[in-house]
């Protein structure tokens, strides 16, 4: 799995995404098959910038078959946007169409942010589903995906469930204010999600899906850059 985070505020779109690719398979021991889930790496690609300044961030499975699904996605601009002249809409419903007519098809879903027309378009798309659908209806937030429960009981309501299944006991809620982030704000919190929630995986008895080097790309009207990237090295540089 993975976790992917996508901040829409007044100036700006920030995505980011961790980089860890976890394998899953079953043991048979005796008459008792295991599950075993291992983190393989710490250098996977899960965010991307597509032409005409639109981000594309991947979770969920990793892989179409044996490639990789950063591979499929680099072919995939490569061959059908090669123009660059593609909103984010129009390449939410290529990829959609393209990851559809893969083996399978993956079990993949991604968020594909940009700008059309001037308005800012955050969009979930959803493989297996076969969906699109709009994530910034009403003005700034923020949407992630893939392991997003430590995250997701940071910032919603918790509390203590009686006989009938009904939050009580709750805890305070105070809300995030993203209405007033900044930009720079709007960076903190997409690295703070996916820091906090990999942080949290590591003193937890579970599978360790959320880790190594943190992408982050910031989409503005005028353009898209990265502010982080991970770059080829070789061994023991930094």
């Amino acid at each position: 799995m993975s976790l992917v985070v996508t901040v829409y505020v007044f100036e700006g779109i920030v995505m980011a995404a961790d980089s860890r690719l976890t394998l899953e398979f079953q043991v048979a021991q005796g008459a008792v098959t295991k599950h075993h889930s291992v983190p393989s790496s710490d250098s996977t690609y899960k965010l991307f910038q597509a032409p005409n300044n639109v981000g594309v961030s991947a979770f969920g499975g990793a892989s179409v078959g044996t490639t990789p699904v950063a591979a499929v996605v680099e072919a995939f601009f490569s061959k059908e946007l090669g123009g660059g002249d593609k909103d984010s809409d129009a390449v939410a419903a290529m990829l959609l169409e393209h990851f559809k007519s893969q083996p399978g098809p993956p079990a993949t879903r991604f968020h594909v942010a940009g700008y059309k027309e001037g308005a800012q378009r955050v969009l979930e798309v959803d493989v297996a589903g076969n969906a699109v659908k709009q994530l910034n209806s009403s003005g700034p937030g923020a949407a992630w995906g893939g392991e997003a429960d430590p995250l997701t009981r940071l910032l919603q309501k918790v509390g203590s469930l009686d006989q009938h299944g009904q939050l009580v006991k709750e805890l305070p809620l105070f809300g995030t204010a993203f209405q007033h982030f900044t930009l720079q704000d709007a960076v903190d919190f997409a690295v703070y999600a996916i820091r906090t929630t990999a942080d949290t995986m590591r003193f937890q008895m579970r599978a360790q899906t959320v880790g190594g080097p943190i992408d982050v790309l910031v989409i503005k009207p005028s353009g898209a850059s990265w502010l982080r990237q991970k770059e080829l090295r070789l061994p023991g540089t930094a």
